[in-house]
């Protein structure tokens, strides 16, 4: 077994125990935890996206809207990579929206850094000017 098919087990035995106990946070910590694996270390990215996708449900059932800004830059960087970059220009706008209401700084220069790198994947550099 690999460590990433450990860390797996591992985080879906802990998604169970957080089930379990009704805790909601912990639930969408550990998906975002279980996408970043498919997204980063098995490049698998629909199943990162499902991964993700599950967290931001939570999220919004929770009215977390401050994290949001993070799992939707998160699945901005899933589409990005995979060159789609419409889909990608959606959540960075939905990330910029709520990290802007909430002056998070540090999101906002990810997601900026990300719309400048789009910008200059399809060829519009002067855009970031």
């Amino acid at each position: 077994m690999t460590y990433v098919s450990t860390a797996l087990k591992n985080y879906f035995e802990c998604y169970e125990i957080r089930k379990e106990r009704n805790d909601s946070v912990g639930m969408y910590k550990i998906l975002g935890n279980i996408a970043n694996a498919y997204n980063y270390l098995l490049i698998d990215y629909e199943t990162s996206l499902k991964y993700y996708e599950q967290s931001l449900q939570i999220q919004k059932n929770l009215g977390d809207e401050k994290v949001l800004s993070i799992t939707y830059l998160n699945i901005s960087s899933v589409y990005m990579t995979q060159g789609k970059f419409l889909p990608a220009f959606d959540y960075m706008q939905q990330a910029e929206k709520i990290a802007d209401k909430y002056n998070d700084m540090p999101t906002l220069g990810k997601i900026y850094l990300n719309m400048g790198d789009m910008l200059n994947s399809i060829g519009q550099n002067s855009k970031g000017k």
